[in-house]
């Protein structure tokens, strides 16, 4: 009896052991094939569940995000000019519009004028009055327009930051447009959204010319003189050229 007792407690622990045995094997199984199909997921699709693509940096798995940079300030690029840029500002602006544009500015005495704009069937007279001229009143105007009448030109344009309502209204009745600051800026905006690169490089990227000669500017320190060791901007060309700039 104790024999047989004995023998069928054996079955039983041998029994228990295949069971125990085949448990540990299928769980084996199944870990590894969760294993190879993720894998191969994140193989295929290179992502993960937020959908942004991973980049690896020292083992650390990090999310690329683009940044774009914030647009360049046309009103400060705009205030930076001297005048002799503005006046290469607004050349670039009338040349985008299919007018040929003659320079008459510069250094050298303009008579009033510092551009002349043709187009097929017309010219005008531009003159262009720096951000330091605030505010332009009646005689500027007449300047122009005295300016018109000795080099016949029928029309006019006045660029200046603002105008006296006097201004505007002389302006009108002799055939003269003028542009104030903020009509300048919106041309500008029009003309860079198109993108045209004169315009661009005119305000963002503008040379330092010498406004007499054309050659290239140069920062220099004063050594003598009323100002000892202020900077200002000379001519490349000197001595041959003696035009300065203030900074």
């Amino acid at each position: 009896m104790a024999g047989g007792l004995n023998g069928g407690l054996a079955v039983v622990k041998s029994g228990v052991s295949a069971l125990v045995f085949l448990a540990l094997v299928a769980i084996a199984i199944a870990a590894v094939i969760f294993i190879v199909v993720l894998v191969l997921k994140v193989s295929s699709s290179g992502t993960f569940s937020s959908g942004k693509t991973p980049a690896v940096f020292s083992g650390r798995t990090v999310s690329c995000v683009a940044e774009t940079a914030p647009p360049p300030n046309i009103e400060e690029a705009l205030d930076a000019l001297d005048w002799f840029q503005l006046e290469q500002l607004v050349a670039r602006l009338f040349e985008i519009k299919g007018c040929a544009v003659l320079p008459r500015g510069g250094a050298k005495a303009d008579g009033g004028i510092d551009l002349v704009v043709q187009t097929e069937s017309t010219k005008a007279a531009v003159q262009c009055k720096h951000w330091s001229k605030w505010k332009c009143g009646p005689a500027v105007v007449r300047e122009l327009i005295g300016s018109m009448v000795h080099e016949n030109l029928p029309q006019g344009f006045l660029i200046c930051r603002t105008a006296t309502e006097d201004a505007k209204s002389l302006a009108a009745s002799h055939r003269i447009r003028i542009i104030e600051r903020a009509g300048l800026i919106e041309r500008i905006e029009d003309a860079v959204a198109q993108p045209d690169g004169p315009v661009i490089d005119a305000l963002f990227h503008p040379p330092k010319l010498c406004p007499k000669c054309g050659a290239d500017m140069v920062l220099r320190t004063a050594s003598k003189g009323r100002n000892p060791g202020e900077e200002f901007w000379g001519c490349s060309t000197y001595p041959k050229c003696h035009q300065v700039l203030k900074v």
